[in-house]
């Protein structure tokens, strides 16, 4: 065994962190504070366990919807009691109103995406003024992809032979959130530290969250009037981004 596979190997036990399901539903929770019957939807919601645990730490009634591309995922999140509307959430309109949700999550879904202009504006469609959008994203600066880039090879969350497209830093991530003031970034956090355990991986991403496998970002809709789209389309690009219509 090399030394890199005895070094992923480490990690077996604490992947559970990648996803930062504790602090995504803290977060949404404190966001829904004092909203009676509170809209939450979570785009990419895969099999609903975001929501479940929100609806859990909730306690009260809350509209839950889903947006899922994925058949057999929407079907066990229908499951559990949420509204999961089948979706391609990169060139479909999202089905819902102007500022209709007072919480939008997008949990380790961004970096599969090409089109994810087009899914942070429709967020930022549907989010009411002063709502709440919760991101998770994989840390392409955390200190293990850093070590292995440093080696000479790919960070392992955005390898090409892989499902992911895109790589996010800190600093990336909350400059891209409030491009043209369409957000603003309340709070951040990490979760995960490979290849430490669970509970010196918890304390070393509360100590150095830019090392941590995941990042986490709280940010809340200002009322600036038009959409995040109105932003990307004046910014030259060597691509032919999706755009969400007018």
């Amino acid at each position: 065994m090399s030394l890199y596979q005895k070094l992923a190997a480490l990690k077996h036990g604490t992947e559970h962190l990648n996803y930062g399901r504790d602090i995504i539903a803290n977060w949404a929770v404190e966001s829904v504070m004092g909203v009676s019957n509170p809209a939450i939807l979570d785009i990419g919601v895969g099999k609903g366990e975001d929501l479940a645990q929100i609806h859990k730490q909730l306690g009260r009634n809350a509209q839950l919807y889903g947006l899922e591309g994925f058949e057999p995922s929407r079907q066990k999140a229908l499951a559990k009691g949420i509204d999961a509307r089948a979706a391609d959430i990169e060139r479909e309109v999202f089905p819902f109103p102007d500022t209709s949700m007072d919480t939008v999550i997008i949990n380790q879904v961004l970096e599969h995406l090409k089109e994810v202009f087009f899914v942070l504006s429709e967020a930022s469609r549907i989010i009411k003024p002063g709502g709440t959008l919760i991101i998770g994203v994989p840390n392409l600066a955390a200190w293990h992809n850093r070590l292995m880039l440093l080696a000479g090879y790919t960070p392992s969350c955005i390898g090409t032979v892989g499902p992911h497209v895109r790589g996010f830093t800190r600093r990336d991530l909350k400059q891209t959130l409030e491009l043209g003031n369409y957000f603003t970034v309340q709070a951040q956090a990490g979760s995960g530290f490979y290849p430490l355990p669970e509970t010196l991986a918890n304390f070393a991403s509360r100590i150095w969250m830019g090392g941590s496998v995941g990042l986490f970002m709280k940010a809340t809709r200002t009322d600036k009037k038009g959409h995040y789209r109105e932003v990307i389309s004046a910014i030259p690009m060597e691509t032919g981004y999706l755009l969400p219509p007018r």
